[in-house]
């Protein structure tokens, strides 16, 4: 794998903590999710809407935090499944098994 795909994987990653909707990232209101939700710059943000757009909007499950989004390469057509990790005042009582345990 090279440092180029690691580092796109990566930015997706960062980019599914924003709650997106499905279509172009370009636009003032994806823009501002990913900048707010996500903390990625306006650079960042441009450069990610020249080669990707969302193919399913950003999937939350509100009891564990879960989150997901699908990311379509727009010069591939290649789909990127970006899970973003559990988070929130709450993980503990949502995740006691993984809390206590490790499993």
């Amino acid at each position: 794998m090279s440092i180029q795909t690691l580092h796109d994987l990566a930015e997706l990653s960062q980019a599914s903590y924003a709650d997106l909707s499905l279509g172009q990232l370009d636009s003032e209101a994806q823009k501002n999710k990913l900048a707010d939700d996500a903390d990625i710059l306006t650079a960042q943000s441009d450069n990610l809407a020249s080669r990707y757009s969302v193919a399913l909007a950003t999937y939350n499950e509100p009891n564990s935090s879960f989150s997901a989004t699908v990311f379509k390469n727009s010069a591939s057509g290649e789909l990127t499944l970006a899970i973003r990790g559990s988070g929130g005042a709450d993980w503990i009582t949502t995740n006691p098994d993984i809390y206590s345990h490790g499993d």
